[in-house]
């Protein structure tokens, strides 16, 4: 089917079930970032292939929102279609629903699948729809028309994450899961967040691209704990493992049977943000509902120290390979004749030779001049920007160990960059070490901190639309709520702790022109303590050197420099002693001191 024909047969099927509106959302039936291919409907149906965005199909209008990061991947893909691009003002903000509300007449009817939207989601679009007189129906699913060559689900093994990197046992983290049941006053807990399954029972999959989780539900009452998944994915081994911490298992789809017949007690907590719309409906009308924050969320994000030490093994094995890989990249790629879907391939093929590595983290981001300013940009052979000629080229890319979690955004130029290209990076890289200086009071969230980096750019009159950092998984997803250095229209956030992994990604994005980010993890750590209270700062974990061909080094400050130099000097410690040859050459040149003229 063609785009067009998607669209007429969902309004074929609209128009059935009097349907005004229908809402496609990028989530699975666990409100994931990523999910399996299964759950691709709004891509499928609009052929904006991004990982974030929404679609809209009224019966005379298809719109598509998505934020600053996906603009031009969004218009090229949409082009010829009967869909439009909206671009969102605020990155985070469900701006289609006002759209909807302003363009549908009172006593229209908007359709979306309960199952892939949050109750949370779900009561906000009917509360705004509300206002207008139009209402919200949520049984329905417009991946109906999808009959051919939809993908089954995924079948993925799962195996155990091992305890000396996870550092606290699954029957500890259920126990302590137990007593906040207890403290709630109820008699279960749904854990539908599959990176919070996949964490809480210390086990790993691969169901989803990337992200080494498991299509699985888990129920934990204040007597059992039970896993819904497909028992076609454990082995002996794991299925031993889950026996000896009292995990009983259920075949994924049972969790429905479960819910509806009450089987969990008659008091739930639930974390609106996460449990579906479609399940609440479900749910026995003498059931209680306790809406709370899931307690595995900030369990899983701030790491303790087991999860740290294997985020620096998993970190310097990146380094390693980001040493070869960058290198070939400078020195190979025009000789060569490679494109950037060469390099994005390349860099997975160099990180196989590290012990524990089990996939890259994401889509390697390769974008050659003007493609470094799509900030999502996936390079596909055939159509791949040749690496030749003078320009400046960016490249996001990260690695799933089973020590840890990678992400790391570095910016090399072919050539003599121009003063305007300085310029950008060098405002990029201050705002980069803006943050990994900074000290700052305990209490502190991240959204709290972002004009820190900011102001660097809005100094020399640029911008960017994306957040300044995300929480990093441990050995887990490599986007990982609740931390966040946040973005414009996020004024709250959780107070940053000890121990969480966050990435420090500011960028500048000039269209058409080129594109620039600058990422490390770190992780933050105790800083002193006076008597003005406990203050918390920065520790780096990537290590990689930055591009200084591209620093003005008169827009540096000295104490930013002082930085710059001693982070190359950390890099060449830890690191050299594992390279040689042509890489160590390479390594000893980019992380060579920069000083003033």
């Amino acid at each position: 089917m063609t785009t067009n024909e998607k669209v007429a047969a969902l309004r074929a099927l609209m128009t059935k079930k009097n349907i005004d509106a229908v809402i496609i959302p990028s989530a699975d039936a666990h409100q994931s970032e990523y999910s399996a291919p299964r759950f691709a409907v709004r891509a499928w149906i609009s052929g904006f292939t991004g990982s974030a965005g929404t679609v809209v199909v009224t019966k005379d209008h298809g719109g598509v929102w998505v934020d600053s990061r996906y603009f031009l991947q969004c218009a090229k893909e949409i082009e010829g279609t009967p869909y439009t691009m909206h671009p969102l003002q605020v990155q985070t903000a469900a701006e289609w629903v006002s759209w909807i509300a302003e363009n549908l007449p009172k006593g229209s009817k908007v359709g979306i699948d309960g199952r892939v939207f949050s109750v949370l989601s779900a009561k906000e679009i009917k509360n705004t729809l509300a206002q207008k007189g139009i209402s919200l129906a949520v049984d329905f699913d417009p991946s109906q028309i999808w009959v051919e060559n939809r993908p089954d689900m995924p079948c993925t093994p799962i195996y155990v994450h091992d305890l000396h990197t996870a550092g606290v046992s699954a029957v500890d983290k259920v126990n302590a899961i137990r007593s906040f049941i207890k403290e709630q006053s109820a008699d279960a807990i749904v854990i539908d967040a599959l990176d919070e399954v996949a964490y809480t029972l210390n086990i790993r999959g691969g169901d989803v691209a990337y992200n080494p989780v498991t299509y699985a539900y888990l129920v934990i009452t204040t007597k059992n704990a039970i896993l819904f998944t497909d028992e076609k994915k454990l082995n002996p081994e794991v299925k031993n493992y889950l026996q000896s911490i009292a995990v009983d298992v259920l075949p994924y789809d049972e969790i429905d049977r479960f819910l509806r017949e009450g089987k969990m007690g008659k008091t739930l907590c639930i974390d609106a943000a996460k449990f579906s719309a479609y399940h609440r409906e479900i749910l026995p009308k003498d059931v209680v509902v306790k809406c709370i924050t899931s307690p595995v969320a900030m369990m899983k994000c701030v790491k303790n120290n087991a999860e740290i030490k294997g985020e620096h093994r998993a970190m310097l094995k990146d380094a390693v390979a980001l040493t070869e890989f960058f290198r070939r990249v400078e020195e190979e790629s025009q000789e060569k004749g490679y494109d950037e879907a060469d390099l994005a391939s390349l860099v997975g093929d160099i990180r196989k030779k590290q012990k524990g590595y089990i996939s890259e983290s994401f889509g390697a981001i390769v974008g050659f001049k003007e493609n470094g300013a799509i900030v999502h940009y996936s390079p596909k052979k055939g159509s791949a920007k040749k690496i030749e000629g003078s320009g400046m080229i960016l490249i996001d890319t990260g690695g799933q160990y089973s020590d840890g979690t990678t992400d790391i955004t570095r910016v090399w130029y072919f050539g003599t960059p121009s003063q305007e290209e300085k310029t950008a990076y060098t405002a990029v890289l201050k705002a980069h070490i803006a943050l990994e200086r900074l000290v700052f009071p305990q209490g502190y969230s991240g959204p709290q901190l972002d004009t820190i980096a900011r102001q660097n750019l809005w100094h020399e009159g640029l911008n960017y639309g994306h957040g300044t950092g995300h929480g990093v998984g441990a050995a887990m997803n490599v986007h990982e709520g609740p931390a966040s250095f946040g973005n414009k229209g996020i004024t709250c956030g959780v107070p940053l702790e000890v121990g969480m992994v966050i990435s420090d990604e500011p960028g500048y994005y000039k269209a058409g022109g080129f594109g620039i980010r600058i990422e490390n993890c770190v992780t933050v750590r105790r800083a002193f303590e006076n008597e003005n209270g406990v203050f918390f700062g920065f520790s780096h974990l990537t290590l990689c050197p930055i591009e200084t061909k591209l620093v003005d080094v008169e827009m540096m400050t000295d104490g930013e420099l002082e930085w710059l130099n001693a982070y190359h000097a950390d890099v060449l410690d830890k690191v050299l002693p594992l390279v040689k040859g042509e890489d160590a050459r390479w390594l000893m040149q980019k992380c060579s001191p920069v000083y003033r003229k």
